[in-house]
């Protein structure tokens, strides 16, 4: 998730004070976790620089992973498993002159499927428990004469 901030000042380490708007719906679930602390309704966080930035610029905030199971994803990658499967299967169950090809098929379908449910489930479990740091992604450029 990206959010905008204003670096406000620096701290003795050089680290650059981004200060955020913040709403109520955003803190509790907010994937920064213990990187910020919240002032009246402004939001801090303490982020290494990158070049080009300076006191007062606008910069883009990497605040928390993205899911791998966002539904359009997930939709797309579940109907490719299961075609995949079972174009698959009936390929190697006609090779094998199986008795039902076609529902032995739509079977391997389903089971591929599953796997992959399965491993995209361990593997969003295993990210989550990673700890993530937000990191300045780049400084928001906007025109100055307001066209």
């Amino acid at each position: 998730m990206k959010e905008i901030g204003k670096i406000i000042e620096f701290d003795e380490e050089g680290k650059a004070i981004v200060e955020f708007e913040a709403t109520a719906r955003q803190c509790p679930g907010c994937a920064s976790g213990h990187m910020c602390t919240r002032s009246g309704e402004k939001k801090r966080m303490v982020l290494e620089v990158i070049p080009g930035v300076a006191k007062g610029s606008m910069v883009y905030v990497e605040t928390g992973r993205r899911s791998l199971l966002r539904l359009p994803t997930l939709a797309y990658v579940m109907v490719g498993a299961f075609l995949a499967g079972a174009l698959l299967g009936e390929a190697l169950f006609n090779l094998f002159k199986a008795r039902q090809p076609g529902v032995l098929s739509i079977m391997a379908g389903l089971i591929v499927t599953a796997v992959c449910i399965v491993a995209l489930s361990i593997d969003e479990h295993r990210r989550a428990k990673a700890g993530f740091d937000p990191y300045i992604v780049g400084v928001v450029w906007k025109n100055s004469t307001g066209r």
